[in-house]
């Protein structure tokens, strides 16, 4: 009305116009991208209906003010909302009035400094650590898995290696002559050789030599060829750019994830606050390597520098050794075998935490081997079957 009186007969910035140009300018960003626009978006439209707002989505951007976003806000906390998926859609209205500023169109931004604060559970969460591997959790993973997977398994259990620096393993940097292997650690930024132990120099042998697309012409479909595990791939090295290791690493935890799902072991946990956690993903297999070195008399030293960590703090977040797991690695030192025990909290303790033993990994990764022969008469041993 002001500008009418005052004879300015420029046309006004509507909230509809301004979000039907955001959209239109999301299409090129891809797919994910515009429904995550659109969804933030209707959601607010949904909101300035809700209070009765004149005009609705055709008010002048400059109506929109800081507490009618802060409104926004609790409305959508007081439908239950997650902060996390609140502060996304804040994000997205942010850059809706961020563009029509740029635009000439207003001068503020009434979305700026408009808090989001997620309740602390009134219940203490308990903390959840990710568990180590029992031999009985290997056997299923191993039973599951498919080539390529069974490579991840054995490599995890071998080198303790995480997902993007095992994913990341050449085929030509394997040496069977020597029984070693070189891959590049992220975090450290360095090329990092590990020796490995015996029963894996035998299933990389048998890997190489009769699985590997290398050697198959005939299956490249498989994947990138240069890779260890070829189709599960993750491009590494000082030269590979942030953005490409990323986008293959999100692909490969979600084939473990998968894998895990298919072996049916542990579960996801849901936190008092909402957010859920899963007890087992690759990183498991750092945690086992880690337990099962130390429990067979090894020291932390030298496991540190085996999976190339530098804070001996960090080293000491992956002990899950109990009384019971420990007992069992004695009397496996021992070649002594220990009877099973009867009792439900006996048993419950060494599903959940971490039982398996070195003999017990060696033993895993033999198992492996065998997996990879395709006779049909190739089964579990009776041991094996029986954990």
């Amino acid at each position: 009305m002001s500008r009418l009186v005052g004879g300015d007969t420029t046309p006004i910035a509507t909230c509809q116009a301004a979000r039907d140009a955001f959209l239109a300018r999301g299409k090129a960003m891809g797919q994910e991208t515009r429904l995550n626009r659109r969804s933030a978006l209707k959601s607010f439209d949904v909101y300035l209906d809700q209070i009765g707002s004149a005009g609705g989505v055709g008010i002048p951007l400059e109506d929109v003010t800081w507490p009618m976003v802060a409104g926004y806000r609790d409305f959508c906390l007081a439908k239950g909302q997650a902060p996390g998926t609140l502060r996304q859609r804040l994000e997205v209205l942010h850059l809706l009035w961020e563009e029509t500023i740029q635009d000439g169109l207003i001068r503020h931004n009434p979305v700026t400094g408009v808090p989001v604060k997620q309740p602390k559970p009134r219940v203490k969460e308990k903390a959840l650590r990710r568990v180590a591997l029992s031999m009985a959790e290997g056997v299923r993973l191993v039973d599951v898995a498919t080539v390529d997977e069974l490579v991840a398994v054995v490599i995890g259990l071998d080198t303790g290696a995480r997902i993007g620096d095992a994913f990341g393993m050449e085929a030509s940097r394997v040496d069977l002559d020597e029984g070693k292997i070189e891959f590049w650690i992220e975090k450290s930024d360095v090329w990092h050789t590990v020796f490995l132990f015996p029963p894996t120099i035998e299933f990389l042998r048998e890997f190489l030599g009769y699985h590997h697309p290398a050697r198959l012409r005939r299956d490249l479909r498989r994947g990138d060829s240069r890779f260890l595990m070829p189709s599960l791939g993750v491009p590494s090295g000082p030269e590979v750019s942030a953005a490409e290791h990323k986008s293959a690493l999100t692909a490969a935890d979600d084939v473990i994830g998968a894998l895990v799902e298919r072996a049916g072991i542990e579960e996801w946990v849901t936190r008092p606050s909402g957010s859920r956690f899963h007890t087992v993903r690759y990183h498991v297999f750092r945690i086992t390597n880690n337990n099962a070195l130390k429990m067979d008399g090894v020291t932390t030293e030298w496991v540190m520098a085996r999976m190339c960590q530098k804070s001996e703090k960090a080293n000491e977040a992956y002990d899950r050794a109990d009384e019971q797991n420990v007992r069992k690695a004695v009397f496996s030192l021992l070649g002594i075998l220990q009877e099973a025990k009867q009792s439900g909290d006996d048993k419950e303790t060494n599903v959940k935490d971490g039982s398996m033993t070195f003999t017990e990994m060696m033993e895993l990764i033999r198992y492996a081997t065998r997996r990879l022969f395709p006779e049909p008469t190739d089964l579990p041993q009776p041991h094996l079957a029986a954990v």
